[in-house]
């Protein structure tokens, strides 16, 4: 425990994910290529929390989002050096209907896992 607010106590995790959160957004508003390194530490300390608390579900999405910003970090250096430039686009249908394919087939793999674990979130399908 760091310190406490009222009766509840904070973390180093709980600290320094608030404030790396806070840094990224400030940081993707600029369009600075650091969030992606800040965004990813933000990760990390929500992870250490939500698995010290095993809430594995939210501890699976640190996971996924670790990974995307490792993706759109790796997207954004590529756009760069091919154009000098980072283009800015909208989705294509193609793309929006891999991400609902993608969801709906997360979502059941998901289930099938924490309901394997017993973890309490797999209730909302009841």
């Amino acid at each position: 425990m760091l310190f406490t607010i009222g009766t509840d106590a904070v973390s180093w995790a709980e600290l320094l994910g608030f404030v790396t959160g806070g840094l990224c957004v400030a940081l993707s508003v600029r369009r600075n290529i650091l969030n992606f390194p800040v965004g990813i530490a933000n990760n990390a300390f929500f992870l250490v929390l939500f698995t010290s608390a095993s809430l594995w579900a939210a501890s699976g999405v640190q996971v996924l989002y670790t990974t995307l910003g490792f993706a759109g970090w790796w997207q954004w250096l590529r756009g760069r050096a091919e154009t000098g430039a980072t283009v800015v686009r909208r989705s294509s249908r193609t793309e929006l209907a891999w991400c609902a394919v993608f969801l709906v087939l997360g979502t059941w793999v998901l289930y099938v896992i924490l309901t394997a674990a017993h973890d309490a979130a797999r209730s909302w399908m009841r």
